[in-house]
């Protein structure tokens, strides 16, 4: 996948904060000073990216059969929202839709756009609308012989069930409008069949409409004139076409598009019934479980300090420097011989407490990008630190939820203890420990989506959200967010081991 780029923003002097809560400072205990132990700490990106913002399936409720087919005269819509890109740069490749439904009196044609899919927005980021059927294409999927269009007995209105006529073993070809198909068979222009229009709802909602314009002399056959339904079909909302295509020119067609360009069926399930295709086969089943989000992490502050110190308060404003991480990601004004904006990040607050033993910051050392990235499996970019602390110290850690306004992951306010009830070091994942809060200082929005979030903000960028002057809350607290964010689990990983003891 692509290198995500962290832009980093800077926030406005008239943010609101408040001081840390902390206690005096006493590392030696009564017999002398305390036994120091190091500890390895390793904070990992497990997130799994996914090609797919957006995905579905779509039929039309009712109809000349009360069945899920598209009609003459009948449109079926879906809607969604999508960016002009989920990962920057911006003005890259950008959003993209796609949708393949069945030309149904056919053996195995259905119409999409390009592999590539269509432009949501254009060059200047602006969102498209209006009629985009020109630039939709009927395809062959190559998996059926051809028999002549709504005549033949292996096509989906006059067969007995599923996948019936003989297998072709052919690869997907495009029909040009006035140009013979496979077979020499003519089919009617794509304009005579289906209409394809797009709106902006505003923001990043767009809602779809597929029409079926085709009427009872469409199809021009031996037997006589005929319509031409569309089935139900699948739709995906994706980055680009060099992770993702519903389909390849030239290439053989997967199960999922051979069930909809044979027999019209989109999924497994569709309107509460259970329909041929397994979970692994349906085209939507198998897209959906390529989509979700792509989650960076911003370089995690870390700080040891004393039983007692808290980081942030939960139901208080959060601290200027937790701000500035939880909205841009940065850490402090200087990371890894980078100059950041901020005059003073979370780490220079940190490093000014009394009760803070030692504290830093940790980027990614793989590159330019300070950011941990997700990798494919799960496997993606760590990082590692090496802290030292004694009986009574606690740890506490920060790292911005990246595609989000103002979340950030972190322990509880006063952290986690470095040892046991009876002075032994603890050791092993410490992910359970790690939450996911809102810092309450900028207006949330859909996560991915949202235009004043960091990956869809300009590199020069200043202070981009609505501010929302509300208090730090657990995100299953938070007041104001209505969203649904992956388990914790599932976006970021803490281990920690003892390497030795002074």
């Amino acid at each position: 996948m692509r290198t995500f780029k962290l832009l980093l923003t800077v926030l406005m002097v008239s943010t609101v904060s408040v001081g840390f809560i902390s206690c005096g400072d006493d590392s030696s205990g009564p017999d002398g000073p305390e036994i120091e132990t190091t500890f390895n700490v390793e904070v990992k990106n497990v997130n799994m990216p996914k090609p797919v913002l957006k995905s579905g399936a779509v039929f039309s409720a009712g109809g000349p059969d009360d069945g899920p087919a598209i009609f003459p005269g009948e449109t079926a819509s879906f809607t969604f929202t999508a960016p002009p890109s989920t990962v920057p740069p911006l003005g890259g490749s950008g959003m993209h839709l796609n949708f393949v439904t069945m030309f149904v009196q056919s053996n195995d044609l259905f119409y999409a756009f390009p592999p590539g899919g269509l432009d949501l927005y254009d060059a200047q980021g602006n969102a498209v609308t209006g009629n985009v059927t020109e630039q939709l294409f009927l395809y062959d999927a190559g998996t059926e012989v051809n028999q002549e269009p709504g005549v033949g007995t292996d096509q989906k209105p006059n067969q007995s069930g599923p996948n019936t006529g003989a297998d072709e073993n052919g690869v997907i070809t495009r029909i040009q409008d006035g140009e013979e198909g496979p077979g020499g068979f003519s089919y009617p222009d794509k304009s005579d069949v289906i209409e394809v229009t797009i709106e902006h709802d505003g923001n990043t909602q767009f809602t779809v409409n597929v029409t079926n314009v085709s009427d009872k002399e469409t199809l021009q056959t031996s037997e006589g004139s005929k319509p031409v339904p569309l089935s139900p079909f699948a739709w995906a909302v994706h980055e680009d076409a060099t992770n993702f295509a519903l389909y390849q020119l030239n290439e053989p067609a997967s199960r999922g598009i051979e069930w909809i360009a044979e027999d019209g069926f989109p999924a497994s399930e569709l309107g509460g019934n259970d329909l041929p295709p397994t979970e692994e086969e349906g085209l939507a089943d198998v897209v959906g479980g390529m989509t979700g989000l792509i989650v960076p992490l911003s370089p995690p502050v870390y700080a040891v300090h004393e039983d007692g110190f808290q980081g942030f308060e939960e139901g208080q404003t959060a601290s200027l420097g937790l701000e500035i991480v939880a909205e841009d990601g940065f850490p402090a004004d200087m990371l890894g011989g980078m100059d950041l904006p901020p005059d003073m990040g979370l780490l220079d607050m940190l490093n000014a407490e009394d009760a803070v033993h030692m504290a830093g910051a940790a980027p990614n050392p793989n590159g330019n990008v300070p950011a941990l990235e997700p990798g494919a499996g799960g496997d993606g970019e760590a990082i590692e630190f090496e802290i030292t602390a004694s009986p009574g110290d606690r740890l506490s850690v920060f790292s911005m939820f990246v595609q989000s306004n103002d979340l950030f992951y972190a322990f509880e306010p006063a952290g986690i203890s470095l040892f046991d009830s009876n002075d032994n070091p603890i050791s092993g994942d410490i992910t359970e420990d790690l939450l996911l809060w809102d810092a309450g200082t900028e207006e949330d929005e859909e996560p991915g989506v949202g235009f004043n979030q960091k990956p869809r903000q300009g590199a020069t960028a200043l202070d981009v959200g609505t501010p929302e002057n509300e208090s730090v809350n657990r995100i299953s607290n938070a007041p104001t967010n209505d969203f649904v964010y992956p388990a914790t689990d599932q976006v970021i990983w803490i281990t920690i081991t003892p390497s030795s003891m002074q």
